[in-house]
């Protein structure tokens, strides 16, 4: 691993390159792109493992921290999907430059993974993705982690302030979510997209709703080669607690999530 700064002074991105290791390097390198809040605490773990497997099997792949998340700089309370959206490009940019591969894989989870569609929409040199439970509707989404922020409150001494007016600040799951950043993750719609976001595709599920099967249909229709599997899993994303099945709880490394993605993208790059 190889841990560095890039993009401007002003606003640092936090980096970390996972050289290729084998006998073999491929031409296409990936880009990891972490949800947000504390879905990007909890699965930091499982991302630190993607990569490692990935550099393993011969790809060159760069995880980062957005504009005001984890070690980059920023505040969150400026940044949001576009400047996120902005740093996938810096990041994809930065590995080209730095390897010289000739195209690009983007693996995302949750907002991740919607950003990452966005991104891929806009350019020409992402050729394959890996969508891990990405977010479809964006309202739909926000109401999910208030739901979830309200449970957590229910067992906390935590008395949150109500934020009141466009410009103020709530929270959620320790987060703050301005009223501007709640505004541009509700316009998102992975299921409006008519622009082709890469030529190959996973869309990968850990339930059995079937919840991905009206966009892998969609992303068909557009003519992508986009497949479409469910690998039983415990949301790496969520916070897990222990029982008689899961002894450990807490925050889980799906192995057969990262072992999924890894064949596919060795299958897809023959």
């Amino acid at each position: 691993m190889e841990p560095f700064y890039f993009n401007t002074a002003e606003r640092p991105l936090f980096g970390v390159f996972h050289p290729p290791r084998g006998d073999v390097t491929r031409s296409v390198g990936v880009v990891l792109c972490y949800p947000m809040g504390q879905e990007y605490i909890r699965s930091h773990r499982a991302f630190l493992q993607l990569a490692g497997r990935l550099a393993g099997a011969g790809f060159p792949c760069l995880r980062f921290d957005y504009d005001g998340c984890g070690d980059s700089g920023g505040d969150m309370t400026d940044a949001g999907p576009e400047q996120w959206m902005r740093n996938i490009g810096t990041a994809i940019d930065e590995l080209r430059d730095g390897t010289g591969v000739a195209s690009v894989c983007l693996m995302g989870l949750r907002l991740g993974a919607t950003l990452a569609v966005l991104v891929g929409a806009e350019r020409c040199d992402v050729e394959q993705m890996f969508l891990w439970e990405p977010v479809l509707h964006g309202q739909r989404y926000l109401n999910e982690l208030k739901v979830r922020h309200r449970e957590w409150l229910r067992g906390s001494f935590a008395k949150p302030q109500v934020g009141d007016g466009q410009n103020s600040t709530d929270e959620v799951l320790g987060f703050p979510l301005s009223a501007r950043l709640a505004a541009t993750i509700t316009d998102l719609d992975l299921t409006c997209t008519e622009a082709i976001p890469a030529t190959k595709m996973l869309l990968l599920e850990n339930t059995e709703e079937g919840r991905l099967h009206p966009l892998w249909e969609h992303y068909r229709g557009l003519g992508i080669q986009a497949e479409h599997r469910l690998v039983p899993a415990p949301p790496a994303w969520l916070k897990i607690e222990a029982d008689a099945e899961n002894e450990l709880g807490g925050c889980l490394v799906p192995s057969d999530v990262l072992d999924a993605a890894v064949a596919w993208l060795s299958e897809v790059n023959k």
